[in-house]
């Protein structure tokens, strides 16, 4: 999948190189931002990942439990997380 990014002949797939963003603000409590792909935003929901981010110190904790949470749920999708600590 990320070897089609950019090949606009797979757009007929499906597969888009154009990325989906949001943009926030962020507030002095923030301690973590999580960047990640379909499969995790589809799998978990918002109040999941703040969950799992409040009960953790360290961004590789983070991302251990989100995989974990991810696969609990069945998820069929790829997971490509990034987490990084404010």
């Amino acid at each position: 999948m990320k070897q089609a990014f950019g090949i606009y002949n797979f757009k007929q797939y499906g597969i888009s190189c154009i990325p989906e963003t949001v943009k926030i603000s962020l507030n002095p409590l923030d301690r973590f931002v999580i960047i990640g792909t379909k499969g995790v935003f589809e799998s978990l929901t918002d109040g999941d990942l703040h969950s799992i981010c409040n009960n953790a110190e360290r961004t590789d904790t983070i991302i251990q439990n989100i995989v974990k949470n991810c696969i609990n749920r069945f998820t069929r999708e790829n997971l490509g997380i990034i987490a990084i600590k404010l």
